[in-house]
């Protein structure tokens, strides 16, 4: 009985390397493209574009006061302000060098 649990063993491990083995042997199958799924990706797409122009316009008119406000034309007065809390040790030109 001893000698025939040794022997079914290495059979078993072969059987299965072959199952295996035929298994990763085959080439993958392509998906399944149906009709209903013919522009699905298209429509995903958009759904996601319209979605992300819906909160870029919330947004926008959320906080439209704080663009204006940032765009508005500098006066003399805010130009010498500004200079005003300039370092007197401050060098000319750029500070990009």
């Amino acid at each position: 009985m001893n000698n025939n649990k040794i022997s079914i063993i290495p059979t078993l491990i072969l059987i299965t390397i072959k199952i295996i083995g035929s298994w990763f042997a085959q080439p993958p199958k392509p998906p399944d493209h149906s009709e209903e799924m013919d522009g699905h990706y298209e429509y995903v797409e958009d759904v996601i574009a319209s979605a992300i122009e819906m909160k870029r316009e919330s947004e926008m008119s959320e906080y439209s006061g704080v663009f204006e406000m940032q765009q508005g034309e500098i006066t003399e007065e805010e130009v010498i302000e500004a200079m005003r809390h300039i370092s007197s040790h401050k060098a000319q030109g750029s500070d990009d060098q």
